[in-house]
């Protein structure tokens, strides 16, 4: 993907708010508005609300919601559907359209009446013939950490929980999240580090055949023997090759679901 976004014949445009990786690889950086700052609205995510957005303050700077740069460029290009001079008021009337909103606009959030009451599995009523939730467990073995062949070149199962203070990689430019935690670091045990020859501190490569990465050793035994662990989070400029442990993992998907399998992943380390 870096390889991609580098190519000469690619001209690369990001919306953004911060100076992210991916905006870095960018030939124009156009400034994008936070929540607080654009009007819209929010479907439910593992709930039953709609919510508005309200902004609170006016866009900082320069910086435009993505509807407005949407709508601008659309004009330079010449492109004159209708749908292109289109408010976000009107977008958000199209979108309600149908919808009795309530007090949406008003209190900010909605209810979606789904039909089901208040409690819909109070009483189970999940469909099944007994009417309760019925779970299927399916165990899938890893491909490359159950791969014995592949773990006599790859000794170590390499896993990427996320850190204490970042969400995902959300944060880690805020200087109060990334000064608790400056830098990247992946865990050894002390066993695994031993026959590597690597001290707590050292500086470490991390390697498999689709790539690598270079950051701090902690040796302890937070971590099993045969596991090295690698907290994600911090962006590529945080490491010294400008690599992050995502260099090492694989795009597979699981066959059920069509998941990342980021944590099914076998590696080696090495000093530098």
């Amino acid at each position: 993907m870096l390889q991609g976004l580098r190519r000469d014949d690619l001209f690369v445009v990001v919306l953004e708010q911060f100076m992210t990786d991916t905006a870095r690889l960018a030939d124009v950086v156009l400034p994008a508005t936070t929540q607080l700052e654009h009007r819209d609205v929010l479907f439910s995510w593992g709930h039953h609300y709609l919510t508005f957005n309200e902004p609170a303050i006016e866009p900082q700077g320069e910086a435009k919601p993505n509807t407005e740069t949407f709508r601008l460029l659309a004009a330079r290009l010449g492109f004159d559907d209708p749908c292109f001079s289109d408010s976000d008021d009107q977008l958000l009337d199209a979108l309600l359209d149908g919808f009795d909103e309530g007090d949406l606009r008003t209190r900010g959030w909605h209810k979606i009446d789904l039909g089901q009451g208040p409690i819909p599995h109070a009483e189970g009523g999940f469909g099944t013939e007994t009417g309760r939730v019925t779970l299927h467990a399916d165990y899938l073995p890893p491909a490359e950490v159950a791969d014995a062949e592949l773990a006599e070149r790859f000794p170590l199962a390499m896993i990427t929980p996320k850190t204490h203070l970042f969400l995902n990689s959300t944060f880690a430019n805020q200087r109060r999240q990334h000064s608790a935690q400056p830098s990247p670091s992946v865990v050894l045990h002390p066993a695994d580090a031993s026959v590597r020859g690597v001290h707590d501190g050292d500086q470490v490569r991390v390697f498999n055949s689709r790539g690598s990465f270079v950051c701090a050793a902690r040796v302890s035994d937070d971590a099993r023997a045969g596991v090295l662990v690698a907290p994600m989070g911090w962006w590529n400029s945080d490491y010294a090759d400008g690599r992050s442990g995502q260099a090492t993992t694989s795009q597979a998907l699981t066959e059920r679901g069509h998941a990342p399998t980021f944590n099914d992943n076998r590696v080696e380390v090495e000093t530098l």
